[in-house]
Parts: C-alpha cells; structure tokens; sequence
C-alpha cells in the first residue's frame, strides 16, 4: 500500500511565535482524553509518534476495528484520536469536520448496494464539494457484524482500500463476541489493514466518580456526594446494567440528570448530597429496576 508522508504535506497556515507550546498542551489534552481506548493502543500511538520524530519519516497508520458495547463511548474516543491524530501531526486533516461519522446500512445481497454512493456523497458534503476529505472516519458496521462475508460488504471494504491514503477508519461493532469479531477481522483483513481495539467501559465507581466530576460539579463545584449517596448510586447502576435497556454513557447521563433534578426539588439545596436528597433515583433506578425488572418508563418485553 501507498505510504502517506504527512511531513511535506500541510494545509494548516503557518502558527505564530508560542504556537508549538500550545500545540505541545493540546496534544497532551488531547491524548488524556482517549482514557477509554485501551493503555497498550495509546503507548503504540504515543510510540509510532516518537520513532517517527526520531527517524525522520513516516509509516502510515492502519485502519481501525472498535469493540465496543452499546452507548460506550465511541463517538467520545473516536474523535479524542482524531484530535491527538491532528496536534500530534500523524496524520493530515482537510474538511469542516477532523471526524466524520457514517452508519452502514445493511442491504440484502440480491438487492441495489447504494451505501457507496450514500459514503461520497456525505464526505462531499462536509468539504464542500471543494476537495477530498482528509482525516478520520467512524463506520458503525453493527448491521453487517453476522454477515460479514456477504458481498456487499466486501464491494464496501474495496472503496476504503481505494481511500486509504486519504483516510484513516475506525470501523466499530457493539459486539465482542469472539466468534462474530473473528468473522469480521477476516473480512476486514482481505482488503485493508488494521488493528483491533477494545474500548473499555468503566467500572460501576469510576461511572458514580464521572457523575459527580463531570456533571454534578459542572453545576456546582462544590457538590459532593456523600457514602450513603455513591451506595445508592451503585446499587441503581448495578440493576440498571442488568436490563436490555442500558445504553452505556447515555443513561448515566440521564441518571445525573435525574440526580440534578431531585436536588434542585429539595426544600433546601445543599452542597453535601445524601441517599435521602434522590428520592427518584431510589424510585425509579433501584426499586423499579429491582422488584419489575423494566426499563424506565417502558415494559421490559
């Protein structure tokens, strides 16, 4: 395959004085920020960056394959890599967006495959029909995760051989079954190359430290969640988990929402949160879960 130098090729005008400092922090950010890519991805990553400083040229990155569960962040850590792909300069970027998303559709063998013309058109459309996209593309192939070898996809698979030099793909499934990633890196390793990552989801207490970091002390820096809260929190997560209904990030994010909403109820706000200020999120995420085993609003059929 065609080796991409991104050294001689540069569509970012030139920085003033201070820049590379500021370049040196963003990339840093942006590197922190991949913290639910696994730690041996990032080290190959931080690796290949500081060989290709060293050598003095460069060897083009591979295409990617995401393991993921549902709701666990891809979009999140897709565009964190972008990011670091850009500040780090390993790879080149030109469009509205350094991250594009795209959902393949499944289409039956026997009928028109239009998702080809569906994929150019929408990279047509955030460069403005000016120029190729350049940088990183997220293809959710859950659709096609049992019918990988169909040839359909493989027709798919052969467009992206053709854009290698152009683009770099994380392909993602909401899979981790070892038999359906199996069949689809053997699909996948008949047309481009990659490797396979998982995307760790955390753990019941790392998600109770991100609802009381990321957005409880958004609102108030001083909120804090108090035992008697986190063990409520961690049974109403623990049940939600057990339901076909949990969508990872997104219903935490609803959990934190709701926790916010039984605070600003309360007769009195106060910085310190007790299990006895979440009246709700004890009605509606441990009792509910716990005694009916349904979904939060829904039956769980």
């Amino acid at each position: 395959m065609k080796t991409v130098n991104t050294l001689k090729r540069n569509f970012v005008a030139p920085a003033p004085v201070g820049h590379e400092l500021n370049s040196l922090k963003d990339e840093q950010q942006a590197f922190d920020s991949m913290v639910l890519l696994c730690d041996e991805f990032r080290n190959r990553l931080l690796k290949h960056k500081e060989n290709r400083d060293k050598m003095g040229f460069d060897v083009k990155l591979p295409h990617y394959l995401l393991l993921a569960c549902k709701g666990g962040g891809v979009s999140t850590s897709t565009k964190a890599l972008a990011d670091y792909l850009y500040h780090a300069k390993l790879l080149d970027f030109a469009g509205i967006e350094r991250c594009f998303e795209f959902k393949l559709a499944y289409t039956l063998p026997n009928s028109p495959f239009f998702e080809i013309i569906r994929f150019h058109n929408s990279l047509a459309d955030i460069t403005g029909y000016h120029r190729h996209f350049r940088g990183v593309v997220c293809i959710d192939i859950t659709e096609w995760e049992r019918r990988s070898d169909e040839p359909h996809f493989s027709k798919f698979l052969e467009c992206i051989n053709k854009m290698s030099d152009r683009i770099l793909v994380v392909f993602y499934v909401n899979n981790t079954d070892d038999k359906t990633v199996q069949l689809i890196e053997t699909a996948l390793s008949a047309f481009v190359r990659f490797e396979t990552i998982p995307l760790r989801f955390p753990n019941t207490n790392e998600l109770i430290e991100i609802i009381e970091t990321r957005y409880l002390k958004h609102k108030n820096p001083n909120f804090k969640l108090e035992n008697d809260a986190k063990k409520l929190l961690k049974e109403a997560i623990d049940e939600i988990k057990q339901t076909k209904s949990f969508n990872g990030f997104s219903t935490i994010k609803n959990l934190a929402s709701d926790i916010l909403n039984d605070i600003y109820a309360s007769d009195t706000v106060s910085n310190k949160i007790y299990a006895k200020n979440l009246p709700s999120v004890n009605l509606k995420y441990v009792q509910r879960f716990r005694d009916k085993r349904t979904t939060i609003g829904y039956n769980n059929k």
